[in-house]
């Protein structure tokens, strides 16, 4: 048998051992087998490494075979995997390029949406304005209509020129006790609203009439004419009037008399004038009407027969409007013409005679009193003649905490408050009130220690409400207050709008009639 591996085979020390045993002949016959047995064994030994190690590579092998098959399916899968994303995504963006391309398509579609949208915004809004900028246009037609219907109502029961605004013609008019009748009326001279009720301008016509011509009228209205004793009665009977006297010479010198609270009495008084505080007139005041056939003047003589003429004789004449008309250029002396000796002693060219009703207090002193102007009904105001003189209306008046001047537009309007205490008048009435005649404006004010101070002012107006009550005019200042109202600077109240709380037309980024809570003129804000 033989070693089955090199462990068999024995060491040399055995080997030594062996030799001793075996002597020189065992030796010598044994040692080349032994070592041919143990090389043998050590190439075994190697033989099996070798075949092991072979055996592991090709167990490698086959397992790399193994995985490069496996990677090669794989790499098939993946291959026919890839196609298919590959597909896929072919698809995907053909499906995203579609969804794009609506995408676009639906941005575009919206983008027309909003012009649409826009435009029938911008349509509606045009609509919308149109709409307002008829509104606001049937608004002012309205006014313009209604205001147009008050004066037609005003001129259809017009009991004076002032009804019909800055006519220069013939009107009709009524008054309590007569059929209507015609006058002329006269805007050039003096303002609106006069009823020319005498004129002398050529001497076309003859004064030299009897008592009832004198009391019915005669005469051309549109040239000389005197109107009538009865009417001049009914008129200044039924509302308080004023009288207006235009003069001119032959020199075209102009002169003028303005008395503020005229009346004729009735025919059974013989028609006496009754003129207060008329100075000018003071002569002819309280004297009955004369004519050449009725002698009712203070003279030994009958002064209307010595003056051709009807007039208030005293005896006889300061002033003869009636007189006998001298066409003359010169110097001469007429003691018979037309004339007004303070004046002028010599003849006149032109006179005219007008009446118009007052619109205040002038006729009344205190307390309070109805008064009519033309475009509202009569009214109630205060009147006041203590502090300032004869013939005030009150407009405002603030003497205690008992009425709130927090109003709106309407309440400043139309008014607030107790004539006999705290007021506002209204601005309507004060705009009717300054558009026909010129008024003054007085402030009368004291503080907590009883000192007082005044403002006064020539010439007071505002504007109607489609200027929102604008103040237009106030005229020279006088007075020891200080003149607030018109200060030349940022806190005048010139041409500016009347602002309330709930309508702000001031010059300030805030509402000052909100800061205020009241009712006024406001700039930035006052002082």
């Amino acid at each position: 048998m033989r070693p089955n591996s090199a462990a068999d085979v024995m060491s040399c020390t055995e080997c030594r051992e062996s030799n001793e045993e075996c002597g020189t002949f065992c030796y010598k016959v044994v040692k080349h087998l032994f070592q041919y047995l143990r090389i043998s064994a050590e190439k075994n030994d190697q033989y099996e490494k070798l075949q092991e190690k072979l055996q592991q590579q090709e167990a490698t092998k086959n397992s790399l075979e193994s995985k490069a098959n496996a990677h090669k399916e794989a790499l098939s899968n993946c291959s026919e995997d890839k196609l298919k994303a590959e597909k896929e995504t072919l698809k995907l963006q053909t499906k995203i390029t579609e969804l794009q391309k609506k995408l676009a398509e639906q941005k575009e579609a919206l983008k027309k949406s909003d012009k649409l949208k826009d435009s029938l915004m911008s349509e509606k809004d045009k609509r919308i304005a149109q709409i307002e900028e008829q509104m606001n246009s049937m608004e002012h037609e309205n006014k313009i209509l209604k205001d147009e219907l008050t004066k037609q109502k005003d001129r259809a029961e017009a009991t004076s020129c002032l009804a019909f605004g800055n006519s220069n013609g013939i009107q009709t008019i009524r008054v309590p006790g007569a059929e209507a009748f015609k006058v002329p009326c006269d805007s050039k001279f003096a303002g609106e609203g006069w009823t020319v009720i005498q004129r002398r301008v050529d001497g076309s016509v003859n004064f030299n009439r009897t008592w009832e011509e004198y009391r019915n009228g005669f005469g051309d209205l549109r040239g000389e004419f005197w109107l009538g004793l009865e009417k001049l009665h009914l008129m200044t009977k039924f509302q308080p009037h004023e009288l207006y006297i235009q003069l001119e010479d032959f020199k075209n010198g102009h002169r003028y008399a303005h008395y503020t609270n005229i009346a004729i009495r009735n025919e059974s008084e013989l028609y006496k004038l009754s003129c207060v505080g008329c100075a000018g007139l003071s002569d002819h005041n309280d004297m009955a009407f004369s004519t050449p056939d009725r002698d009712n003047d203070k003279s030994y003589r009958n002064c209307a027969t010595y003056y051709a003429c009807g007039w208030w004789f005293n005896d006889c004449v300061d002033f003869n409007p009636n007189g006998i008309y001298v066409k003359t250029k010169t110097d001469e002396v007429h003691d018979r013409s037309i004339k007004w000796v303070i004046y002028h002693k010599k003849p006149l060219k032109f006179v005219q005679m007008m009446i118009r009703p007052t619109k205040n207090c002038v006729p009344f002193g205190d307390d309070i009193q109805t008064i009519r102007v033309p475009g509202t009904d009569a009214f109630q105001v205060a009147c006041d003649s203590r502090l300032a003189g004869e013939g005030w209306t009150v407009i405002q008046r603030r003497a205690d905490r008992a009425v709130n001047f927090n109003q709106q537009w309407d309440g400043y309007k139309n008014g607030f408050g107790h004539l006999r205490g705290s007021f506002w008048l209204g601005l309507e009435r004060l705009h009717l009130m300054t558009k026909l005649q010129p008024h003054e404006l007085y402030i009368h004010m004291e503080d907590f220690r009883n000192r007082t101070r005044y403002a006064r002012y020539s010439n007071f107006c505002i504007g109607n409400e489609a200027q929102s009550y604008e103040l237009l005019a106030l005229g020279e200042y006088t007075g020891n207050a200080g003149n607030a109202l018109d200060t030349g600077n940022e806190y005048s109240a010139m041409n500016l709008k009347f602002s309330t709380p709930d309508r702000d037309h001031d010059k300030s980024r805030t509402s000052c009639a909100l800061l205020y809570k009241s009712g006024w003129w406001f700039y930035k804000c006052y002082t």
